[in-house]
């Protein structure tokens, strides 16, 4: 079983799963479970030619290896997890994949999405709903010395938004630097 995982970085949403079965100690930092093939799977088509990445995970672990996600299955521990930073392999999703991927994710029948992927999911569709209504304004950002045309958000229901902040899991936040 693969458990899918994204996380907004460097500007873009970065995927990565963790696998089921039986884990081998990894060398080093590397996440023992951790992998970006999604080869066979319906995610394949949506993330053909991503660029492959390594990032640093700050991820709730116990002793030499960190703890799967509760989609895995939950793991008997007595204690507090510690926060542990692990190298996790990932791909880059470009905006119109990472955008597909984010609408099939939920109704994909081989790989669970984590609590962060459906986060985001939600994200996704709330973009929708606001571009959909014509909830945006276009506006000039300085993006790296140059002017760039980008499209902002009008939000229509604040409170909306902010429980939509609250309600983000902190493995959206995982990902250091």
């Amino acid at each position: 079983m693969l458990v899918a995982h994204g996380t907004w970085h460097g500007g873009a949403l970065c995927l990565w799963a963790e696998r089921s079965g039986p884990h081998t100690p990894a060398a080093g930092e590397a996440h023992p479970f951790a992998t970006r093939d999604f080869t066979g799977t319906s995610y394949e088509p949506l993330v053909k030619g991503a660029m492959r990445i390594e990032l640093a995970m700050a991820l709730p672990s116990r002793g030499d290896r960190p703890l799967p996600s509760a989609e895995l299955g939950p793991e008997p521990f007595d204690g507090t997890p510690e926060l542990r930073s692990w190298r996790v392999p990932a791909l880059v999703l470009e905006p119109f994949p990472a955008m597909a991927l984010l609408q099939a994710a939920e109704h994909s029948g081989d790989v669970v999405p984590g609590s962060d992927l459906r986060f985001l999911c939600l994200v996704a569709d709330e973009a929708v709903r606001l571009a959909g209504r014509g909830h945006v304004l276009p506006a000039l950002l300085r993006e790296d010395g140059d002017l760039v045309a980008r499209w902002r958000p009008v939000v229509d229901e604040p409170a909306r938004f902010r429980d939509l902040a609250r309600a983000m899991p902190a493995a959206c936040r995982a990902a250091e630097g």
